[in-house]
């Protein structure tokens, strides 16, 4: 198996944290359930369900749940130029596709994260600080036996990746 080693992208939830801090409404908070990941720190319990989607956010402070109630956007998608595998050519446009990721997985610290109808996975570093939380992208892994048996290809065709993609909802501030 070959994998690909990507440039780092950062991203922190610290922008969130700014927008929740000025909130104050006060709702129940979603009860994770095994499958789910939990990333906790001081200020903030963000919940993804194992199809990566988010579940819940919630201010620890104020115990208020920032999703927007009813949106279940993936958290991560990545971009191809086009679609790839022969049998995905047959039936997508040959126009630029988005993959929404729809499973994840945790080891640690580490996110592996599978999306609809690639045969690849994004390895993602993350790091739990007391007021925001890491991503950043380390690696993509390709199984050639099992994907690409056929294709002399070492590196996912992916022009580009989306990291933390949250459906928050408005809030207004005083």
């Amino acid at each position: 198996m070959k994998t690909f080693t990507a440039p780092t992208f950062r991203f922190t939830l610290l922008w969130v944290m700014l927008v929740v801090g000025m909130t104050s409404c006060n709702q129940q908070a979603h009860q994770p359930s095994p499958d789910d990941i939990v990333l906790d720190n001081s200020r903030f319990r963000l919940v993804i369900g194992a199809d990566a989607t988010a579940k819940s956010l919630v201010v620890k402070g104020s115990d208020e749940e920032m999703l927007q109630e009813g949106e279940r956007l993936p958290l991560f998608t990545v971009t191809q130029e086009r679609p790839f595998n022969n049998e995905v050519k047959l039936e997508m446009p040959n126009t630029r596709t988005v993959y929404p990721a729809n499973r994840i997985r945790r080891d640690g610290n580490t996110l592996i994260v599978g999306f609809q109808t690639a045969g690849y996975e994004a390895v993602i570093d993350m790091a739990e600080d007391d007021g925001f939380i890491t991503f950043a992208l380390r690696d993509f892994i390709c199984d050639h036996d099992r994907d690409y048996e056929a294709l002399a290809m070492d590196t996912p065709p992916v022009a580009s990746m989306r990291l933390l993609q949250l459906p928050v909802k408005e809030v207004s501030i005083h």
